[in-house]
Parts: structure tokens; C-alpha cells; sequence
């Protein structure tokens, strides 16, 4: 898939068992230039790679949410699927840490399956609590909202806004780049929103957030970031969905 930011075509790349060192995730790690830049990616090809990464599955009848990999039969695909139950907003997410001097891109696609229309689903970056995180996120019915909340204030956008001839009912690509002070938010590669913002004190949680009761299916999650001198990788830990009562909900 094609990145926000550009990548060097004669890559040096080294895979090595990170998990001996810092955690479960096994980075690429490309220092052909100056700065390292750092990969990481979850395409859901298999349950047990999927869970060393840290991403949870649930499928009990009795619970509020379900998350497996749902594999189309007649062509070869993969995608993570969430199923949220009730009216609640739920995070599920694995640890990422991104340093505040570093850049970085957070992509995904998302597909909508079924449910409600007008509550948002999308990616998360940097997620700690309620108080402390940065949402891009879609309705099925055609808006979006770019949700940037430190320390229990909204610095994003204050409304929702309905997309330009994006049909949110079908694949659809999500990214979140940091390039120096400003934050940058694309749909389908299209920047949608841009903020400039200094020092957020965010968590070290990415993933997928579903509100309400809805199911989406989520594919080819990536992060890239950039490192200019040695840090330590990010840990990937097996989290329960995070829940909030209520989300903002578009005013149609």
C-alpha cells in the first residue's frame, strides 16, 4: 500500500527477534538513511501471528464485543473483524510506542459490515485514557470527525463533517501522520484535517475503535515511524477493549 510519507526503494532491511529484547513485536527496520524508520504491520493472515502481536479475540455469545478473522471464501482475504454489541464505544488496541520528536504515519483500511449508520468507527493513535488520545473516525452514513483530546480537552474538530464523495460503506483507507509539529489526517489519501500541536502527553496504545452497535472490518494496519537515534521498540501487549459509554454521534 502507498504511504503519506516517501519511502527509499533500495531498502536495507533487518528482521530480527525483537521480542528477545524489547517485547513481542518484531519490527523492519530500515537505516539506509540518517534516521532509522521503523515498521510495523498487522494484516491478519493468521490468528496465532495476529495474537503474538497482541490483538485480542473474543467470540462468546455472552459477550459485549467479538473480534476474530473473518476469511472471505472465494478469494484470498483476511480481515479483522469487530462486532460491538451494544451501545458502547470500544478501543482495541496493541502497544506502540512513538517518542514526542518522532514522526510517524498510522494507516489502516477499514469496511463497514453492518449495524448502526450514524456512530463513528476508526483508528486510534496514542490512546491512555478517555482524557488522553487522537481518533480519525467515519459513519457509515458519510461523516467524519477528527478527534484530538489532551488532558480531557478537544483540540480537533468540535463537529462532525460529512465526507466528499467517499462511499464509507466500502473499503476505506485511514491515516494519522505526525511530520514535526503538525498532525495530519487523510481519508482514502485525501488530508481532510491538519493541526498544529506541541508536545501531547498521549499513551502508547493504536488500534481500532467501534461505537454502538455496529460491526467493521479492519485490514492492513501499519505503522511507520522514524527514529534518529537508538530507541527502544515498542512492546506489543494483549489488551482488553477499552469502553466508554457514550460517543460523539453526527447531528442529521
Amino acid at each position: 500500500m502507498k504511504s503519506l510519507f516517501s519511502v527509499s526503494k533500495c531498502l536495507i532491511i533487518f528482521l530480527f527477534p525483537i521480542s528477545n529484547i524489547f517485547g513481542q513485536v518484531n519490527w523492519s527496520i530500515d537505516c539506509s538513511n540518517d534516521a532509522c524508520e521503523y515498521s510495523f504491520k498487522s494484516d491478519f493472515t493468521d490468528i496465532s501471528t495476529a495474537k503474538s502481536q497482541g490483538w485480542e479475540f473474543t467470540d462468546q455469545d455472552d459477550a459485549e464485543v467479538s473480534r476474530y478473522i473473518l476469511v472471505a471464501p472465494d478469494e484470498d482475504a483476511e480481515e479483522y473483524y469487530i462486532n460491538n454489541k451494544d451501545v458502547s464505544g470500544r478501543i482495541t488496541s496493541i502497544a506502540l510506542p512513538v517518542a514526542d520528536n518522532e514522526d510517524f504515519q498510522l494507516s489502516a483500511y477499514v469496511d463497514w459490515w453492518h449495524g448502526i449508520e450514524n456512530t463513528g468507527f476508526g483508528l486510534i493513535y496514542g490512546w491512555k485514557d478517555w482524557d488522553n488520545y487522537v481518533e480519525l473516525s467515519i459513519t457509515a452514513n458519510g461523516f467524519y470527525q477528527v478527534s484530538i483530546i489532551s488532558k480531557g480537552l478537544q483540540f480537533g474538530m468540535s463537529d462532525w463533517t460529512e465526507t466528499d464523495n467517499v462511499d464509507t460503506k466500502s473499503l476505506v483507507q485511514l491515516n494519522i501522520v505526525r511530520q514535526g509539529s503538525n498532525m495530519i489526517f487523510a481519508i482514502n489519501k485525501r488530508i481532510v484535517f491538519t493541526k498544529q500541536v506541541s508536545a501531547l502527553k498521549l499513551g502508547n496504545e493504536c488500534g481500532f475503535y467501534v461505537g454502538g452497535k455496529q460491526s467493521v472490518l479492519f485490514d492492513d494496519f501499519k505503522m511507520v515511524k522514524t527514529v534518529n537515534n537508538t530507541s527502544s521498540s515498542p512492546r506489543s501487549n494483549n489488551t482488553d477493549g477499552k469502553q466508554l459509554d457514550k460517543k460523539f454521534i453526527p447531528k442529521l
